[in-house]
């Protein structure tokens, strides 16, 4: 699975709307879009703060293939 793969899925199985993780990572709802479509490949902090938002390892998401088009 590609880094917005993994991110969409889990953002999913969430309950969360892209806006709704936008907020609670402190971006806009247009990059958590752009990242789920591999067009973005995100700051570290980003990713990190992503993870914690969505229960993943830190891991799982900095290593995973970004697919940046």
């Amino acid at each position: 699975k590609t880094r917005g793969q993994i991110i969409k899925a889990a953002r999913l199985a969430a309950g969360l709307t892209q806006p709704g993780l936008a907020d609670l990572v402190g971006v806009g709802a247009s990059t958590i879009s752009m990242l789920e479509r591999g067009e973005r490949a995100g700051s570290t902090g980003l990713l990190v703060r992503i993870a914690i938002a969505l229960d993943l390892t830190i891991g799982s998401v900095v290593a995973a293939p970004i697919e940046v088009t």
